[in-house]
């Protein structure tokens, strides 16, 4: 069992680029793409975004949603459908916080699926921070620890994902807090979620300087993805500035995609590919 590849189908996130939808960042989120195909956070623009870049919904076999915000599950029940031969074939996976089956009175948010989709999936397993999990799926199988997050959804987590060849961290959402680069020390590659540059009074989400920078030094994996940013560092199209800085800072490998990057897991040092929309018939 092992994934070939990490496909961006949007790398922002937040309430403001959620509305703006800037070009080349979307907030669709991502699928690992191997042996087994897995969907994370889908938030709004995931099929449209999936369906221009080639990648069919219909070969997801797991979706994973960290937490219950419209970033993350937006497009969830046009994934239920697609995955699952379009309500007539069950065989999807769902991992999902607690909030995305019972909603939240904190934020207070409904549940993440109605119960027409939530009946379209062969199995449903609510992720808890803290657990570990053995996943059996389609004859293939991988280890899932769940991670503890700070953030809005206390329900919420991020995950590191363990196969014989891969070992995949994403921070999902949370504010930095002691501990938290602790739960991906190992990890060959680390997804984090950064949607703000500096630290300020926003709560709940890490920044680049210096939370993403820290995490990087603890941890220090193979290649260090930085995505679902916010609009304010999208807007100031500093990428490759802000990628340097982090090399140079901690002497990893850093790569911060667009829109539509394909990352390949078998040569991580490659630069990332950029897939070409598919031209209308």
């Amino acid at each position: 069992m092992k994934f070939k590849e990490i496909v961006f189908i949007g790398v922002s996130g937040g309430r403001v680029a959620l509305a703006k939808q800037v070009k080349e960042f979307g907030t669709g989120g991502f699928r690992i793409n191997g042996d087994l195909n897995i969907y994370v956070d889908p938030g709004p623009g995931a099929a449209v975004y999936s369906s221009q870049f080639g990648q069919s919904l219909e070969n997801i076999d797991i979706v994973i949603v960290t937490h219950n915000h419209i970033d993350h599950k937006g497009d969830l029940e046009i994934l239920a459908e697609a995955m699952n031969g379009y309500g007539f074939d069950k065989k999807g996976l769902l991992i999902c916080s607690e909030s995305c089956m019972k909603g939240t009175e904190e934020d207070p948010c409904d549940k993440a699926l109605d119960k027409y989709h939530e009946k379209m999936f062969k199995d449903i397993i609510i992720g808890k921070p803290g657990e570990k999990k053995e996943i059996e799926h389609r004859g293939k199988n991988f280890t899932i620890e769940f991670t503890k997050v700070n953030h809005d959804d206390r329900t919420g987590f991020g995950f590191v994902m363990t196969t014989e060849k891969n070992k995949i961290g994403y921070t999902s959402d949370s504010e930095y807090f002691d501990g938290l680069p602790d739960q991906f020390v190992g990890v060959d590659t680390i997804i984090i979620n950064a949607i703000k540059m500096k630290k300020d009074d926003y709560e709940g989400h890490l920044s680049i300087y210096p939370d993403s920078e820290n995490i990087i030094k603890r941890v220090r994996p193979d290649l260090s993805i930085i995505t679902h940013l916010g609009y304010g560092i999208i807007a100031k199209e500093k990428l490759d500035e802000i990628r340097y800085s982090l090399n140079a800072k901690t002497g990893e490998q850093i790569q911060i995609p667009r829109q539509g990057y394909k990352i390949n897991l078998e040569n991580p040092l490659m630069f990332p590919k950029k897939f070409k929309m598919l031209k209308k018939k």
